[in-house]
C-alpha cells in the first residue's frame, strides 16, 4: 500500500468495490463458501477468510473517493449524504444477513466516520446512523435468535457456558495472573480464547494489572 500510494490506488477503487461485492455474495455459494455455527461469513479459497474484513477497508476508500468527487455537493443532503448512506446501507445489509451484526455495524460506523471526515454534515451522518441502527437493533432483537441471546447476556438476564467460563478465567487470575502460557483455561481448551474471548486470557495469565494495562493502551490509542 505504501508503494502504490493513494494517487495510483484511486482509479482502482471502483473495481475493488465490484470485486468486494461479488465476494460478499460468494459466501452463499456452495463449494467456495464455509458455513459455521449457522453463519455464512467465510470463503474457503485460497485460505478460510471473511470478505467482510476486506469490505470494511474498501468501503472506507470508496466513501473517501466519493466525498472528493462530490466536492461542494458533499454537504448537500440529497446529492451528497443520502446517496452515500444508501450505498453504505447496501453493504451493511450484505453483511448483516450472513448473519454478522457486529461486523456490519463496524463497517457502517467506519463508513459514516469517513463521510463525516470527508465533509458530510454531522447531522446528516448521525441522523442516518440513527435511522439505520435503531431499526436494525430492534429487528435483530426481535427476530434474530443469536442477537436476542447476546443482548440478554449483556443485560445480565441470562448466560451461557462460554461466558461463564470466560468470567471464571478472569476471576482465577487475581491481581497478577497465573503467568504467561500458564493459564488452566487455556490448556483446558476454552473455545475462542484466542479471538473473541482473548480478554479472558489476559485476565487469567496477567491478572487485573494486565487487564488495566490493555484498557489503558486502548485509551492511549483513542
Amino acid at each position: 500500500a505504501a508503494r502504490v500510494g493513494p494517487r495510483r490506488l484511486e482509479p482502482l477503487i471502483p473495481a475493488m468495490m465490484g470485486v468486494t461485492i461479488i465476494l460478499l455474495l460468494l459466501v452463499w455459494v456452495p463449494g467456495v463458501s464455509y458455513a459455521r455455527n449457522g453463519s455464512h461469513r467465510w470463503l474457503s479459497f485460497p485460505i478460510r477468510w471473511q470478505p467482510s474484513e476486506l469490505a470494511r477497508v474498501v468501503a472506507v476508500l470508496w466513501a473517501a473517493r466519493r466525498c472528493v468527487q462530490l466536492g461542494p455537493h458533499v454537504s448537500d443532503a440529497w446529492r451528497g449524504a443520502l446517496p452515500l448512506l444508501a450505498f453504505g446501507l447496501f453493504l451493511f445489509l450484505l453483511i448483516v444477513v450472513e448473519p454478522d451484526f457486529g461486523g456490519a455495524m463496524l463497517l457502517l460506523l467506519s463508513y459514516c466516520a469517513t463521510m463525516w471526515v470527508g465533509g458530510v454534515q454531522w447531522k446528516h451522518v448521525s441522523g442516518g446512523l440513527l435511522l439505520i441502527i435503531g431499526p436494525a437493533l430492534l429487528l435483530g432483537a426481535t427476530f434474530v435468535g443469536y442477537i436476542r441471546e447476546r443482548l440478554s447476556i449483556f443485560l445480565g438476564d441470562s448466560t451461557n457456558e462460554q461466558v461463564s467460563s470466560a468470567f471464571d478465567a478472569i476471576a482465577s487470575g487475581g491481581w497478577f495472573g497465573a503467568g504467561f502460557t500458564q493459564g488452566t483455561f487455556r490448556t483446558a481448551g476454552l473455545q475462542y480464547q484466542q479471538s473473541d474471548y482473548v480478554f479472558s486470557l489476559v485476565g487469567e495469565e496477567f491478572g487485573l494489572v494486565g487487564m488495566l494495562i490493555v484498557v489503558g493502551l486502548f485509551g492511549a490509542l483513542l
